[in-house]
């Protein structure tokens, strides 16, 4: 069971990016990842943190896969953000610093500083010869810290827009679903709609929600 909620999450957040036209893939991707300590928190015999971790490496793998490789940035965040990787298409790089998201797990969730460290990592996405840019927002909560939820929407959620960056987010647990569907409103990123859908159950990360079907290297 375990095995297979990591494969759909790997597979869900690969096919954010990749399973759109190409013209419509973003280029440069940040992953900010909940590292509060609830995500310590054991689901289906094993911690959401090391799920997360899991479902992130083999994720790399499938961008790695695509063309062009995408640049990516990792951004762990509790009380405050933490820059594990710069922006690069280093794919086993970036697989090296997800692994040390276990250790870092402690404190609240500080998602307003995430997402502003975010957009410092990403740079501005406005100007016309500039690569896309998506935000990836994992996380089982709320904002504890820092900026309280509305304050994050018309903060750093609307500068991402006015630079040029669009929202996913993946909630895992008790996560709070109003939240995260607001500030993806904010900019949603294009996806491939597809009559054929993959499912996370709730007994792994909340709500059953829909996953795009895998793109071609995903279902290698």
């Amino acid at each position: 069971m375990r095995r297979a909620v990591i494969v759909l999450l790997a597979v869900f957040l690969a096919a954010l990016s990749l399973g759109v036209a190409p013209a419509a893939q973003p280029r440069r991707i940040a992953l900010v990842i909940d590292v509060s300590a609830s995500m310590a928190d054991a689901a289906n015999g094993a911690t959401k943190i090391e799920v997360t971790r899991q479902a992130v490496t083999a994720m790399l793998r499938f961008f790695a896969q695509a063309t062009p490789i995408p640049r990516v940035t990792v951004i762990a965040f509790s009380d405050d953000p933490t820059l594990l990787y710069p922006l690069s298409n280093n794919m086993d790089a970036a697989a090296g610093a997800v692994a040390a998201l276990p250790d870092l797990v402690e404190g609240g969730t500080n998602i307003g500083a995430a997402l502003e460290a975010a957009l410092n990592a990403l740079g501005d996405a406005s100007e016309d010869d500039a690569e896309d840019g998506a935000i990836v927002l994992m996380t089982d909560g709320a904002p504890t810290q820092g900026l309280d939820a509305a304050q994050v929407i018309d903060g750093p959620a609307r500068a991402a827009r006015e630079q040029g960056h669009c929202f996913y987010t993946l909630g895992l647990g008790d996560f709070d679903a109003a939240f995260l569907e607001s500030l993806r409103a904010v900019a949603p990123c294009p996806s491939r709609r597809a009559s054929s859908r993959w499912r996370i159950r709730r007994a792994c990360c909340g709500p059953s929600r829909r996953l795009p079907t895998p793109p071609p290297a995903a279902r290698r």
